[in-house]
């Protein structure tokens, strides 16, 4: 069943967009310190396979308990409900200090959030004046010194603009607090994160052979130590040595999640985290709102080889554990931070890695649940970053990937929509018609959206996270100049297959050239149409090159498992090829498991 037009059921309400924007901004900045006493009552203290705790002063057992919840809790980067935890344990005990830093903590940046709003900042400032006048004779050492650091990142002078030098100056401090206690696991953890907030997603010297920076590789080295440690500090009798204790090796959830994101990147050490992803896959009751601790395994599942199914897995799971959260906190996560960007997030990783897998059905679910439950046309306005994008991934995603043509034929961009969706139903419907040999009109198509670029200069500068929407546009143009040609709608008909050769290499030339991102910012692995066109010349070898290199960047896909079958084939004369082609069969059956479409006898549609 082909899926209707995304924007179909959009344009009824394209008139109130900017109206629901508007109530969205309203809604965000409202509800981010109110406390939903229905989800509080119901989301666990006490239950679940791990708890991160931490002994702090205070005569409350529910105050701790509450905040060893905000603990996991913004380890989960769920950093809403922690505030709210805080804000409920500070209800409880107003003199309870670490609750006032871990609550500032909560509002300050981390590596996916590197801005904050004035509100957030404003109320930082008011928990940390309130901790200051409290009597420093009450609190040990390490929660004074951890308080005097906090300070340090929310100055008078800090502004929207400048937090950047803020951020640097904690960092700075929790390094001194982790001299001072230096058996102290949280402070261990909580100065990796600070440090890695001074440089998000920039952690690396060289991604390929795996050389970190200097200060990410001493991160390395302490979230290692810490991962590789039975237990914490225990705690002791005496007060001013109260540190954290530790349940089990292995399960400090924010280590667990920090040390994913640092070794993902690179090729070399990413095999390193698969312990961390499967500690983190093991904790399967996490309580609501830990959704994204179950989604974080898929990091590195998907490009680990056997395991991409375990990614789509980790990703439906994370969904399930968020709509139960959300169930049960309707009136703070309906207009929240989280869900805006943590719930479109896990739609986007599930379509893509869905496609990997050949699940057609899964795909298209997923695509009409970023359209309707994840909101993805106005969120993109919201967020910006990699959400400028997500708007158009089912047509990429389900559409392209598997061939259906005349629903592509049919995308079309609401009025509303950000400016990079107007421009890419051009390109989407010209690759469709291409596809289907409509030529006159998928050249139509072609000169629209080529015009369309050329005119837009500012939408091309458009950031799409690391990367800009002009960069976006050029593997776009590349690909359907590919089709036009593979499609038999050039001029030169001799030369159509080598044309389309070349502009698939130009496409994933361009695709090579981006920094890393998971989900990459490209929705389709390019190689396996790149290894196409070489079979459809008759350069065997060339594409089973191809299809081995796409192997090693996404292993287990079934579109260059099967593309290497088929290159491997035509060279069934060669010594030694057929033994090859036997294990690359192997191989593609175990690839197909949860295949539930016919891919005929090809690896690009």
């Amino acid at each position: 069943m082909p899926m209707p037009s995304p924007h179909s059921h959009h344009r009824h309400r394209q008139g109130i967009l900017f109206l629901q924007l508007l109530v969205l901004l309203l809604n965000v900045v409202r509800g981010a310190l109110q406390i939903d006493a229905a989800c509080q009552s119901h989301l666990p203290l006490d239950e679940g396979p791990v708890r991160l705790h931490r002994a702090i002063t205070t005569s409350s057992s529910l105050v701790q308990a509450l905040y060893d919840q905000a603990s996991v809790l913004a380890a989960a980067f769920n950093h809403e409900e922690a505030m709210r935890s805080l804000e409920a344990a500070l209800v409880e005990d107003p003199g309870c200090l670490s609750c006032y830093t871990a609550l500032a903590g909560s509002l300050a940046p981390n590596i996916n959030r590197p801005t904050i709003l004035q509100a957030s900042l404003n109320r930082a400032r008011e928990a940390l004046s309130t901790a200051f006048v409290l009597p420093p004779f009450q609190y040990t050492g390490v929660e004074l010194a951890l308080l005097r650091a906090m300070a340090e990142r929310f100055p008078l002078e800090r502004t929207l603009e400048n937090g950047a030098v803020y951020d640097k100056a904690y960092a700075t401090s929790m390094g001194q607090v982790r001299k001072d206690y230096p058996q102290d696991i949280d402070v261990a953890v909580w100065w990796a994160e600070a440090t890695l907030t001074t440089m998000p997603w920039d952690y690396y010297i060289d991604e390929a052979t795996g050389v970190l920076k200097p200060e990410t590789e001493e991160v390395r080295a302490v979230l290692e130590t810490v991962l590789d440690s039975s237990t914490s500090s225990t705690s002791s009798k005496s007060k001013s040595d109260r540190d954290s204790s530790f349940p089990k090796k292995n399960q400090h959830p924010l280590a667990l999640h920090l040390y994913v994101h640092l070794m993902e990147p690179s090729p070399l050490l990413r095999p390193r985290a698969l312990s961390a992803a499967l500690a983190l896959r093991n904790m399967t009751s996490w309580s609501p709102g830990h959704g994204h601790l179950l989604h974080m395994p898929g990091h590195i599942f998907i490009r680990t080889p056997q395991t991409l199914h375990l990614a789509s897995e980790a990703n439906q799971q994370a969904i399930v554990s968020d709509r139960q959260y959300f169930k049960l906190c309707p009136a703070t996560t309906k207009w929240g931070y989280y869900k805006q960007l943590y719930f479109g997030h896990k739609h986007a990783f599930l379509l893509f890695s869905s496609g990997l897998e050949g699940r057609k059905s899964l795909a298209f679910q997923t695509g009409q649940e970023l359209y309707g439950e994840c909101n993805i046309n106005l969120v993109s306005h919201i967020l910006g970053g990699s959400f400028v994008a997500y708007p158009v991934w089912p047509w990429l995603a389900h559409y392209l990937r598997f061939g259906e043509w005349e629903a592509a034929e049919q995308v079309t961009a609401g009025k509303g929509d950000v400016s990079f969706v107007q421009t890419m139903q051009y390109f989407v419907r010209g690759f469709a018609l291409a596809s289907q040999g409509k030529c006159d009109k998928a050249w139509g198509e072609m000169w629209t959206f080529e015009g369309m670029v050329g005119r837009d200069e500012s939408g091309g500068e458009v950031d799409v996270f690391l990367v800009k929407a002009k960069d976006l546009y050029r593997v776009a143009i590349h690909s359907l100049r590919a089709r036009l040609a593979s499609a038999g709608c050039t001029h030169q008909e001799e030369q159509q297959q080598q044309h389309a050769v070349s502009e698939w290499k130009r496409a994933v030339g361009i695709l090579d050239s981006f920094p890393y991102m998971e989900p990459p910012f490209w929705p389709l692995n390019l190689r396996a149409c790149q290894g196409q066109a070489l079979l459809d010349e008759g350069r065997f070898e060339e594409a089973e090159e191809v299809y081995r290199q796409d192997l090693v960047e996404w292993p287990g896909n079934i579109w260059s498992s099967k593309g290497l079958v088929l290159a491997l084939q035509a060279q069934v004369g060669r010594e030694g090829k057929r033994e090859e082609v036997r294990r690359a069969q192997e191989e593609f059956e175990k690839a197909s498991e949860y295949m539930d479409f016919d891919l005929e006898e090809r690896s690009c549609f």
